[in-house]
């Protein structure tokens, strides 16, 4: 951007000072301003305070529209009286960086940098927004920085201050939005966040490590920090400190002060930044100095200190716009690379509220030039789901040294690889290590908690695998040492905090590994050096961890603590105060001391103890028990108050004692709440609710002999006892209550149950669940109420039901539940919780012990995590069919082999396959419906390879098909009659949409989204449905549905981390912005679409990003070699792949070649077409098209024809270019010369346009775009929508008005021959079909007294002569313009293509 100088001169005070507008280096004078206000007009007031005056003039129900109002009125006044004819030469001059400088021996000056200048209106409209950055800065004192050596990562020091009233909702979203920003940008940025646990010492030494940015974020009150004490304690930071802490650190760029009111300017609001007092002290003191106090105390020290540049705000701002902001400049700044100012300025264009464009402001000279881009990322960043956290502990107190040296470990700097949190049941490990994610999450990009089962008896190597599909991984025997690889490189290159709970589930009773493999990986997660942190927990230190993962003890509460927790615990707390119902104060007081006696500070034993002081009797047998207990382990430890702390820990004795508790309260139960304890004991974690027990209780309960009676009070008598946790979850069909059972009290539980009473649970529980599968099955797909929660259903039952089932032996029917759970919910979730049952039954089969290895729902699983292991798996299957003959099984087989072939790339293949299983299942015994599935298959392959019209009349003819068909299974049905219809919409949709049959697609959505919302499809398949219909939206001018459409189904494929269809998104919502005319969107969402497509590595997704990326290259950003290249990329996979949908656009590279000739540099090679393109990050072209087609001579081959064929295209359009271009040059003078201030031209172009506009229809687009910038319009985005010759005279007019193309002005009068010229120019370049035409155009021109001299010498050109010379001959310059124009336009055909 170029820069411009506005420097303060001859200050007397905020209403006279003189403006002077210089060249950057303070040379030629471009403007001068006297500045002359009246101090006591209302906008000079609004002016000084623009939101006070808002407050103050606005009833709080119109506040939005006064404040544009005023905003609007003060812009305008600001424009008029403050800058006057500078603003005007700042527009022309834009886009422009303008340096506002104050003098440095005028401190009164200073006050300026604070006003907001950019909101001065011109036009209508705020500088801001017109491309006009402003940088304040005082006096020219700057020493710029030594250049960095090599490109390194940028660094990100994130700061959230939380105080008091702020809401940590919002400061999450942001915080996730940064971390979320830089993840995703395959950029290497380092970024650390700090939010809880920091003293001024700790902050002090993090900001001495370097870092490039500062961003500082506070919610609720401004001007200040929430640290920590040494000790835990809360440590306030005002206003006046924070620029001195700040400015200790060191080599920094940018510090951002995006606090909601870091430049807040009213004494009110300054006071509430600093918590101080606001009672009596009016709103608006009218002390104007005062109020820009918080912006100089920060962004001028935080120059002056630190000698970088600063963002700050003025005014207050919501959370929304803080968090577009840092989003929206980070990305522009550090991702893209682009400078400072013009980075803030695309941020500002996106705004909502009319006082946001002024709110941020650039300080410091250093700001102007700023760039700070990210070299490229070397690993790419692996994006997982972001697992449910187990809540809250309801109690936690002390244990502040355990966390800040737990905390240290997690800590980037701490040499470790994270902690062991290691200690008795029940001492609170996993609250603990719950507490450490909650307070240092943000300080990582993904939290992966894995819990190791409950039951000693779940197989040991299907928890891996659990754990590894959990990941996104696969840990197969033979792929064991890769996930052990993989995972580590992860936690080397990336933020990951991995938590593994309950180790104690994995180890035998001595100790030792259940599946020995956790013992390597562990040993190797705990030997990285990278960022990432583990965090275990157990109750003893397992083989396997390495010195770089200390053990924390979680030991005992400490007196202090203990009566801490007390004093949370209600009947404790009673006891304590002396108020216990049945006791004197002295003897309550006595039980509480025997109790912290015998629980020696133990949390698990206090809270079981508060539940049973509500009774005096039940409290006394309680201590009789612990006593007994404590006898047998040798006797009560020493006075809980007097014993020395140092001594060893007694773990078994407390895990004894738990357990004697457990069982001494269990049995002290009448019978029925006994049992009901013991059932929740032998319930699966998830089924621990009440809808599970309000359905199976009943029957339990007359099976164990025990009378009828409410539930609840079994319920409460548990919870009263402390044997239960109740948790009420709020869920979209309302609250469920469920119920905790600590893990070692649960195991006590079931083993004192007995052999035959689990068995009893176990048979009850997967009836229950077989017969919830069953209901909802004859439910899917039909009319019966309820039948849109079939989907859901089905795969809660079948995987509830799955562990029971095999507990019972029944394996078979375990699989087949299994399988049909994947085949309506594919999701990665699903997947996670499914294969590890599966292997569960592969291991069981590997045993000998009769299980049948599962295949079928394996394979379900492979084709969406492993395909090549799927293929392998079909391609077997295939070919025992056909060698036994078994046309049955080879169509199953060939319609898999199809759906993986289309899913990879191969569409030749997937074609083949595809009429393979036509034929197959025609001579099968198969139902109807899995013979159709056939021809649906191939219709989705056609329409993946471009023969959209095609399959829009074989779908119709299809669906007639399928509407007399009926629904119910008839024969052999491999498929439900909904998968087979839902995917012929889903094509039919697809191909309507390319076929630009805008109506009829969305008929087809219709008809798809209402099958899935029947059946209960589940919210990510919905979306995926859903989707294709923003085209027919948009199209149909319903862009508000369309940006509705898109944000809901981002949310949904987000959640699901869903690349796949994530960039499928951001190549829509690009689209939509190029429709609209925004450039700048549409590039970026373009780059977004790119690069999540190659993430999920689908040949065609990738082709239409790179085909896309090109148009938007070619229409907004003029990048015609990139353009090029991304089209080209695109056609070469069309091709590659078997005819995809951009197979033919090779007319998009002929398109680039003729618009930009030389400067669209054609590849040589597909090295450099690697390059090009792979300029994007995240794209990486050649090691696709090393997978896709190896060997690389096909490659080249194709890529050369390509190019040889763009060439041919390319110089035959180019001649319609020129001719196009001939015809409207005469125009487009009239347009210069209109700018210029000739009123004649203006009239006389305005009649030129209409009589043209009427002409014919071919000439309407174009003169209505250039009526537009004939009235004003001057974006580029105004030639979206254009064909491609009239979007080449648009783009030449907008040139011509910038100066960026030259246009002989004199030209314009010949507006009336355009025609003739263009024929002529047809004639001259070799199109015979003009000939006739231009003949007798010639005669008239010599005919005509005014054209009399131009037709020889357009004869001497028609012969061949292209002697710029020629227009020298001729007097009248109108008939010189028309030779120059003519000798252009030929010159470009002949030399532009080569």
């Amino acid at each position: 951007m170029a820069e411009l100088r506005l420097e303060v001169r001859d200050f007397a005070g905020l209403d006279r000072w003189r403006w002077e507008l210089t060249e950057s280096d303070g040379g030629r004078v471009l403007a001068r301003h006297e500045v002359r206000l009246d101090p006591d007009c209302a906008p000079y007031e609004a002016f000084l305070d623009i939101p006070g005056h808002v407050r103050r003039h606005a009833a709080p129900d119109q506040r939005v529209e006064r404040e544009r109002e005023i905003v609007r009125e003060v812009g305008a006044w600001i424009g008029a009286e403050i800058l006057g004819p500078v603003a005007d030469v700042l527009l022309a001059a834009a886009p422009v960086v303008v340096r506002v400088v104050v003098p440095p021996d005028v401190p009164e000056a200073r006050r300026l940098l604070y006003v907001p200048l950019e909101l001065a209106h011109v036009d209508g409209r705020p500088l801001a927004l017109r491309n006009v950055s402003l940088v304040m800065q005082v006096g020219d004192s700057y020493d710029p920085p030594e250049p960095a050596a090599g490109r390194r990562p940028v660094r990100v020091l994130a700061l959230f201050s939380q105080p008091e009233g702020s809401r940590a909702l919002n400061l999450r979203r942001e915080r996730l939005a940064l971390t979320r920003l830089f993840a995703d940008a395959e950029r290497d940025v380092e970024v650390r966040t700090l939010q809880y646990g920091v003293t001024r010492e700790r902050l002090r030494e993090v900001l001495a490590e370097g870092w490039d940015v500062i961003h500082v974020s506070g919610h609720g009150a401004p001007g200040e920090l929430l640290l920590e004490t040494g000790t835990g304690g809360m440590d306030r930071i005002r206003a006046e400190e924070l620029g001195a802490l700040l400015g200790a650190a060191r080599g920094v760029s940018l510090v951002t002060v995006s606090a909601c009111w870091s430049g807040a300017l009213t004494v009110r609001e300054q006071r509430r930044a600093l918590g101080v007092a606001t009672a009596g002290v009016p709103v608006d003191e009218g002390d104007e100095g005062a109020r820009s106090d918080g912006v100089a105390a920060l962004a001028g020290e935080l120059v002056e200190r630190l000698g970088c540049a600063v963002l700050a705000m003025r005014y207050p701002v919501a959370d929304r716009f803080a968090i577009a902001l840092a989003e929206g400049l980070y990305r522009r700044l550090i991702i893209e690379g682009r400078v400072l100012p013009e980075a803030l300025c695309g941020v500002l264009e996106e705004g909502e509220s009319a006082l946001e464009v002024a709110t941020p402001a650039l300080f410091g000279a250093r700001a102007a030039g700023l760039r700070l881009e990210a070299p490229p990322r070397r690993a790419p960043h692996l994006d997982l789901d972001l697992p449910e956290l187990p809540p809250l502990p309801d109690h936690f107190v002390g244990r502040v040294a355990l966390m800040a040296r737990a905390g240290a470990a997690l800590a980037p700097g701490s040499g470790l690889c994270g902690v062991l949190l290691q200690g008795m049941p029940g001492v609170g490990k996993t609250a603990c290590a719950r507490e450490l994610v909650a307070t240092h999450a943000h300080a990582f990009d993904e939290v992966v908690w894995f819990k190791a089962p409950e039951r000693a008896e779940t197989d040991g190597r299907a928890v891996l695998a659990e754990f590894a599909v959990a990941l996104g991984l696969d840990v197969a025997d033979e792929r064991f040492a890769e996930f052990t690889a993989a995972l580590t490189r992860r936690l080397r290159r990336s933020r990951l905090l991995l938590v593994v709970d309950h180790l104690d589930g994995l180890l035998s009773p001595d100790g030792t590994w259940r599946d020995e493999r956790w013992e390597a990986l562990l040993a190797a997660l705990s030997g990285h050096d990278g960022p990432g942190r583990l965090i275990l927990t157990g109750r003893v230190r397992p083989p396997g961890p390495g010195p770089r993962v200390p053990t924390e003890p979680v030991d005992l509460l400490n007196p202090d603590e203990a009566l801490l927790l007390v004093r949370e615990l209600p009947h404790l707390a009673r006891l304590a105060d002396g108020r216990a119902p049945g006791m004197t104060p002295g003897a309550a007081r006595r039980h509480l001391t025997g109790l912290l006696d015998v629980t020696q500070g133990h949390p698990k034993l206090l809270e079981l103890a508060d539940a049973q002081a509500a009774d005096p009797a039940r409290l006394a047998a309680l201590l009789g028990s612990a006593g007994r207990a404590w006898a047998e382990a040798g006797g009560v430890p020493e006075g809980f108050f007097t014993a020395d702390r140092t001594a060893t820990t007694r773990d078994g004795d407390y895990a004894r004692m738990l357990r004697v508790w457990a069982d001494g309260i269990a049995d002290a139960l009448a019978p029925a709440p006994r049992d009901l304890f013991h059932v929740l004991c032998c319930l699966e974690e998830p089924d621990r609710t009440r809808p599970v027990l309000d359905h199976n209780w009943p029957d339990l309960r007359a099976g164990l002999g025990h009378p009828d009676q409410p539930l609840d009070p079994l319920l409460d008598t548990l919870v009263s006892c402390g044997l239960l946790t109740r948790r009420s979850a709020r869920l979209p069909h309302g609250p469920q209550e469920s119920y905790d059972i600590q893990a070692a009290v649960a195991a006590e539980g079931r083993a004192r149950a007995g052999e035959t009473f689990r068995q009893l649970v176990d048979t009850r529980m997967s009836g229950y669940w077989v017969r919830v599968f069953e209901m909802a099955w004859t439910r899917e797909g039909t009319d019966a109420e309820g039948a849109h929660l079939a989907g859901p259903v089905l795969a809660r039952a079948g995987l509830s039901a799955a562990p029971y089932l095999i507990r019972l032996r029944m394996w078979q029917g375990a699989e087949a539940l299994l399988q049909a759970v994947l085949r309506r919910d594919g999701s990665r979730a699903t997947r996670a919780r499914v294969l590890p049952v599966l292997r569960q039954l592969a291991a069981l089969a590997a045993s000998g012990t009769g299980a049948p290895p599962p295949r079928g729902a394996l394979a379900e699983v492979l084709w969406a995590t492993d395909p090549a292991a799927a293929e392998r798996q079909a391609r077997t299957a295939l070919a025992e069919a056909l060698e036994d003959g078994d046309h049955t099984a080879a169509a199953l087989a060939a319609g898999s082999l199809a759906g993986l072939c289309l899913r990879t790339g191969r569409l030749d293949d997937a074609l083949a396959f595809a009429d393979a299983e036509i034929a197959h299942a025609r001579e099968s015994g198969l139902g109807v419906w899995t013979r159709l599935l056939g021809e649906v298959h191939r219709l989705h392959v056609l329409v993946e390879r471009g023969e959209s019209g095609r399959v829009v009349v074989e779908a119709d003819v299809l669906l007639r098909r399928m509407r007399e068909v009926p629904r119910e299974p008839v024969g052999a049905e491999g498929v439900l009659w909904w998968e087979v219809w839902e995917e012929l919409c889903d094509a039919a949709q697809r191909a309507a949409v390319d076929a630009e049959e805008w109506p009829r697609a969305l008929e087809y959505n219709a008809e798809l989204r209402a099958s899935m919302a029947g059946r209960g499809a589940p919210p990510a398949e919905l979306a995926q449905a859903r989707f294709p219909a923003y085209m027919p939206l948009l199209r149909l001018g319903r862009v508000e549905e369309t940006l509705a459409l898109l944000e809901e189904c981002r949310e949904v494929f987000e959640a699901a981390a869903d690349d796949l269809h994530l960039g499928e998104v951001f190549g829509a919502l690009a689209n939509v912005a190029d429709a609209r005319g925004r450039g700048e969107v549409a590039l970026a969402r373009g780059r977004d679409s790119l690069r999540y497509a190659y993430r999920a590595g689908v040949p065609a997704t990738i082709a239409i990003s790179h085909a896309n990326f090109g148009t938007y290259l070619h229409s907004h950003a003029r990048d015609g070699s990139g353009a090029v290249a991304h089209h080209l990329a695109g056609t070469l996979l069309g091709v590659l792949t078997g005819g995809g949908r951009t197979a033919h656009a090779l007319g998009a590279v002929a398109g680039d070649l003729r618009e930009f000739g030389a400067d669209a540099r054609l590849p040589g090679d597909p090295d450099a077409l690697y390059a090009r393109v792979g300029q994007v990050p995240g794209v990486d072209l050649g090691r696709l098209l090393d997978r896709l087609v190896p060997g690389g001579e096909r490659v080249r081959e194709v890529l050369a024809e390509l190019v040889r064929k763009a060439r041919g295209e390319a110089d035959a359009g180019a001649v319609a270019g020129a001719v196009w271009g001939m015809v409207w040059e005469p125009a487009i003078a009239a347009l210069v010369s209109a700018e210029r201030g000739n009123t004649a031209a203006r009239v006389k172009l305005r009649q030129h346009l209409t009589r043209y506009g009427g002409m014919a229809p071919q000439f309407a687009d174009l003169t209505d775009v250039l009526r537009r910038i004939l009235e004003g319009e001057r974006d580029p985005g105004v030639a979206a929508g254009l064909g491609p010759l009239d979007a080449a005279v648009a783009h030449r007019a907008l040139g011509a008005l910038r100066g960026e193309d030259e246009v002989a002005a004199e030209l314009w009068p010949a507006m009336h021959l355009g025609l003739a010229l263009g024929n002529f120019v047809a004639t001259a370049a070799g199109h015979q079909g003009t000939a006739d035409a231009n003949r007798a155009n010639l005669d008239g021109f010599r005919t005509d007294p005014a054209l009399r001299a131009l037709a020889p010498v357009l004869e001497e050109i028609l012969a061949g002569s292209r002697d710029p010379g020629l227009a020298g001959r001729l007097r009248e310059p109108t008939q010189r313009a028309v030779v120059g124009a003519v000798l252009r336009c030929l010159n470009g055909i002949e030399g532009r293509v080569g």
